[in-house]
Protein backbone atom coordinates (compact mmCIF):
# COMPACT_ATOMS: atom_id res chain seq x y z
CA UNK A 1 0.00 0.00 0.00
CA UNK A 2 2.99 2.72 1.07
CA UNK A 3 4.36 1.51 -2.44
CA UNK A 4 1.36 2.23 -4.37
CA UNK A 5 0.98 5.82 -2.10
CA UNK A 6 4.05 6.58 -2.92
CA UNK A 7 4.03 5.71 -6.57
CA UNK A 8 0.92 8.01 -6.65
CA UNK A 9 2.76 10.83 -5.08
CA UNK A 10 5.83 10.76 -7.44
CA UNK A 11 3.71 10.96 -10.43
CA UNK A 12 1.55 13.77 -9.38
CA UNK A 13 4.62 15.79 -8.43
CA UNK A 14 6.05 14.68 -11.96
CA UNK A 15 3.36 15.69 -13.42
CA UNK A 16 3.06 19.02 -11.55
CA UNK A 17 7.10 19.70 -12.48
CA UNK A 18 6.22 19.28 -15.92
CA UNK A 19 3.80 22.06 -16.01
CA UNK A 20 5.95 24.23 -14.43
CA UNK A 21 8.40 24.01 -17.06
CA UNK A 22 5.90 25.41 -19.38
CA UNK A 23 7.24 28.47 -20.56
CA UNK A 24 4.39 30.93 -21.02
CA UNK A 25 5.23 34.11 -22.22
CA UNK A 26 3.98 37.11 -20.12
CA UNK A 27 1.92 38.68 -22.97
CA UNK A 28 0.05 35.11 -23.51
CA UNK A 29 -0.60 34.14 -19.83
CA UNK A 30 -3.91 33.91 -20.37
CA UNK A 31 -3.85 31.62 -22.93
CA UNK A 32 -4.38 28.23 -22.29
CA UNK A 33 -2.20 25.29 -23.67
CA UNK A 34 -1.90 21.63 -25.02
CA UNK A 35 0.46 19.19 -26.05
CA UNK A 36 -0.08 18.11 -29.31
CA UNK A 37 -0.39 14.30 -29.77
CA UNK A 38 1.88 14.24 -33.32
CA UNK A 39 2.61 10.73 -32.61
CA UNK A 40 6.65 11.39 -33.08
CA UNK A 41 7.96 10.94 -29.70
CA UNK A 42 11.34 9.81 -30.99
CA UNK A 43 12.18 13.31 -32.52
CA UNK A 44 14.29 14.40 -30.00
CA UNK A 45 12.83 18.22 -29.90
CA UNK A 46 13.79 19.50 -25.79
CA UNK A 47 9.36 19.44 -25.52
CA UNK A 48 6.53 18.60 -27.27
CA UNK A 49 4.72 20.41 -29.95
CA UNK A 50 2.53 22.82 -28.19
CA UNK A 51 -0.84 24.74 -29.03
CA UNK A 52 -1.56 27.72 -27.09
CA UNK A 53 -4.93 29.44 -27.40
CA UNK A 54 -8.08 31.32 -26.15
CA UNK A 55 -10.74 29.16 -24.74
CA UNK A 56 -13.25 31.49 -25.70
CA UNK A 57 -12.98 31.13 -29.33
CA UNK A 58 -11.53 27.48 -29.78
CA UNK A 59 -12.51 24.22 -30.04
CA UNK A 60 -10.04 21.20 -28.90
CA UNK A 61 -9.91 18.59 -31.43
CA UNK A 62 -6.51 16.31 -31.19
CA UNK A 63 -7.77 13.65 -33.68
CA UNK A 64 -5.38 11.60 -35.85
CA UNK A 65 -6.22 12.68 -39.99
CA UNK A 66 -6.67 9.48 -41.24
CA UNK A 67 -6.85 8.39 -45.66
CA UNK A 68 -9.65 9.60 -47.33
CA UNK A 69 -10.01 12.97 -44.66
CA UNK A 70 -10.16 16.16 -46.84
CA UNK A 71 -6.95 17.32 -44.64
CA UNK A 72 -4.79 14.06 -45.23
CA UNK A 73 -1.72 14.43 -46.73
CA UNK A 74 0.02 12.67 -49.30
CA UNK A 75 2.73 9.99 -48.67
CA UNK A 76 1.02 10.54 -44.76
CA UNK A 77 1.22 7.28 -44.15
CA UNK A 78 4.93 7.34 -42.70
CA UNK A 79 4.16 10.36 -40.57
CA UNK A 80 0.93 11.48 -38.16
CA UNK A 81 -0.82 14.30 -38.97
CA UNK A 82 -3.10 16.07 -36.53
CA UNK A 83 -6.21 17.78 -36.42
CA UNK A 84 -5.21 19.83 -33.52
CA UNK A 85 -8.35 22.51 -32.86
CA UNK A 86 -10.88 25.10 -34.61
CA UNK A 87 -11.02 28.98 -33.89
CA UNK A 88 -10.91 32.29 -34.28
CA UNK A 89 -7.77 33.56 -35.29
CA UNK A 90 -9.95 36.85 -34.86
CA UNK A 91 -12.64 37.19 -32.20
CA UNK A 92 -14.07 40.17 -34.03
CA UNK A 93 -14.86 38.25 -36.50
CA UNK A 94 -17.22 35.32 -37.96
CA UNK A 95 -14.57 33.13 -39.34
CA UNK A 96 -13.22 29.89 -38.35
CA UNK A 97 -10.25 27.98 -38.91
CA UNK A 98 -8.73 24.57 -38.23
CA UNK A 99 -5.04 24.28 -37.08
CA UNK A 100 -3.45 20.90 -38.13
CA UNK A 101 0.12 19.93 -36.98
CA UNK A 102 2.31 17.40 -38.98
CA UNK A 103 6.06 16.67 -38.30
CA UNK A 104 6.40 15.04 -41.85
CA UNK A 105 8.85 12.46 -42.42
CA UNK A 106 11.56 14.49 -41.47
CA UNK A 107 10.76 15.37 -38.24
CA UNK A 108 10.21 19.24 -39.46
CA UNK A 109 7.46 20.35 -37.03
CA UNK A 110 4.56 22.91 -39.11
CA UNK A 111 1.15 23.79 -38.42
CA UNK A 112 -1.50 24.22 -41.25
CA UNK A 113 -4.27 26.31 -41.32
CA UNK A 114 -7.20 26.13 -42.98
CA UNK A 115 -10.15 28.25 -43.35
CA UNK A 116 -13.61 27.03 -43.29
CA UNK A 117 -16.09 27.64 -46.10
CA UNK A 118 -19.43 26.00 -45.77
CA UNK A 119 -18.49 22.42 -46.38
CA UNK A 120 -15.19 23.24 -47.98
CA UNK A 121 -11.87 24.09 -46.48
CA UNK A 122 -8.85 25.97 -47.84
CA UNK A 123 -5.46 26.29 -47.35
CA UNK A 124 -4.46 29.77 -45.76
CA UNK A 125 -0.36 28.33 -45.99
CA UNK A 126 1.54 26.66 -43.38
CA UNK A 127 4.00 27.77 -40.20
CA UNK A 128 7.38 26.03 -39.35
CA UNK A 129 7.38 25.77 -35.64
CA UNK A 130 6.90 23.86 -32.14
CA UNK A 131 4.58 26.34 -30.75
CA UNK A 132 1.69 28.09 -32.23
CA UNK A 133 -0.22 31.13 -30.16
CA UNK A 134 -3.86 31.80 -31.19
CA UNK A 135 -4.68 34.66 -29.11
CA UNK A 136 -7.89 36.16 -31.26
CA UNK A 137 -5.89 39.53 -31.73
CA UNK A 138 -6.34 38.73 -35.70
CA UNK A 139 -2.42 37.00 -35.36
CA UNK A 140 -0.83 33.99 -35.23
CA UNK A 141 2.92 33.75 -33.56
CA UNK A 142 5.57 31.00 -33.51
CA UNK A 143 8.47 29.48 -31.76
CA UNK A 144 10.79 27.00 -31.64
CA UNK A 145 13.50 25.32 -33.93
CA UNK A 146 11.76 23.89 -36.69
CA UNK A 147 14.76 24.25 -40.14
CA UNK A 148 16.58 27.10 -38.61
CA UNK A 149 19.51 27.40 -36.55
CA UNK A 150 18.08 28.73 -32.71
CA UNK A 151 14.34 29.29 -31.47
CA UNK A 152 13.49 31.50 -34.31
CA UNK A 153 10.14 33.67 -33.12
CA UNK A 154 7.65 35.13 -35.49
CA UNK A 155 4.59 36.82 -35.95
CA UNK A 156 1.97 36.38 -38.80
CA UNK A 157 -1.29 37.82 -39.92
CA UNK A 158 -3.93 36.67 -43.13
CA UNK A 159 -3.99 39.07 -45.68
CA UNK A 160 -6.35 37.88 -48.87
CA UNK A 161 -6.90 34.39 -47.37
CA UNK A 162 -2.96 33.67 -47.28
CA UNK A 163 -0.71 33.89 -44.21
CA UNK A 164 1.66 36.41 -44.29
CA UNK A 165 4.78 36.96 -41.94
CA UNK A 166 4.77 40.22 -40.22
CA UNK A 167 8.18 41.66 -41.45
CA UNK A 168 11.00 42.32 -38.38
CA UNK A 169 14.10 44.66 -38.81
CA UNK A 170 15.85 41.45 -37.31
CA UNK A 171 15.43 38.11 -35.28
CA UNK A 172 16.28 37.90 -31.87
CA UNK A 173 18.42 35.09 -31.03
CA UNK A 174 19.10 35.56 -27.16
CA UNK A 175 22.17 32.30 -26.52
CA UNK A 176 24.68 33.03 -23.78
CA UNK A 177 27.27 30.21 -24.31
CA UNK A 178 30.95 29.67 -24.32
CA UNK A 179 32.60 28.67 -27.82
CA UNK A 180 33.77 25.97 -28.74
CA UNK A 181 36.40 26.92 -31.22
CA UNK A 182 37.53 30.89 -32.14
CA UNK A 183 35.76 32.61 -33.69
CA UNK A 184 36.00 36.53 -35.52
CA UNK A 185 33.97 39.36 -35.15
CA UNK A 186 33.81 42.28 -37.79
CA UNK A 187 32.68 46.04 -38.14
CA UNK A 188 29.65 45.67 -40.16
CA UNK A 189 28.44 42.99 -42.63
CA UNK A 190 30.88 43.32 -45.55
CA UNK A 191 33.07 41.26 -42.70
CA UNK A 192 36.68 43.47 -43.91
CA UNK A 193 37.36 45.02 -41.00
CA UNK A 194 37.93 42.66 -38.15
CA UNK A 195 36.11 43.50 -34.76
CA UNK A 196 37.76 41.13 -32.43
CA UNK A 197 39.08 37.63 -32.88
CA UNK A 198 37.73 35.59 -29.92
CA UNK A 199 39.74 32.44 -28.20
CA UNK A 200 38.19 29.13 -27.89
CA UNK A 201 36.13 29.31 -24.42
CA UNK A 202 35.64 33.29 -24.66
CA UNK A 203 31.96 34.15 -23.21
CA UNK A 204 29.76 35.56 -26.01
CA UNK A 205 25.95 36.53 -26.30
CA UNK A 206 24.35 36.03 -29.69
CA UNK A 207 21.86 39.03 -30.04
CA UNK A 208 20.40 39.43 -33.35
CA UNK A 209 20.52 37.54 -36.51
CA UNK A 210 19.78 38.51 -40.44
CA UNK A 211 19.96 36.31 -42.97
CA UNK A 212 23.39 34.13 -42.34
CA UNK A 213 24.46 36.97 -40.50
CA UNK A 214 24.47 36.90 -36.43
CA UNK A 215 25.12 40.12 -34.26
CA UNK A 216 27.11 38.80 -31.26
CA UNK A 217 28.44 40.64 -28.11
CA UNK A 218 32.09 39.94 -26.40
CA UNK A 219 32.41 39.35 -22.42
CA UNK A 220 33.71 43.14 -22.41
CA UNK A 221 30.95 44.41 -23.94
CA UNK A 222 31.83 45.13 -27.65
CA UNK A 223 29.21 43.86 -30.39
CA UNK A 224 30.56 43.00 -34.03
CA UNK A 225 29.28 40.87 -36.77
CA UNK A 226 29.83 37.18 -37.07
CA UNK A 227 29.34 34.43 -40.22
CA UNK A 228 29.80 31.27 -39.34
CA UNK A 229 31.69 28.90 -42.22
CA UNK A 230 29.54 25.97 -40.96
CA UNK A 231 27.02 24.95 -38.24
CA UNK A 232 27.82 21.10 -39.11
CA UNK A 233 28.25 18.96 -37.59
CA UNK A 234 29.09 21.08 -34.38
CA UNK A 235 28.19 24.83 -33.74
CA UNK A 236 31.16 26.93 -32.99
CA UNK A 237 28.69 28.63 -30.46
CA UNK A 238 26.53 26.36 -28.50
CA UNK A 239 22.65 26.86 -28.80
CA UNK A 240 23.05 27.76 -32.67
CA UNK A 241 22.36 24.49 -34.67
CA UNK A 242 22.84 22.81 -38.26
CA UNK A 243 19.92 24.08 -40.25
CA UNK A 244 17.25 21.68 -40.43
CA UNK A 245 18.93 19.74 -37.64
Amino acid sequence: MRRIIAFSILLLTSCFVKAQHVDVPVSFKYLKYIEVDDGMASCGWDHNPMLFYNENITNLIQKQVLKGHPLYFENAEYFFITDVARSKIDYKKDEYYRIIFSSAESCDPMYSIYKEAGDSLISMGTIECLDLFVPGNGYLYCRGHANTTYNKRKKYKLIEDQLVEVKQPYYHVGIRSEIIESIVLYTDKTLKEELAKLPKGAEVEVLLNEDEMFLVKTSFGLVGWWKPESLYPKSPVPGLYFRGD
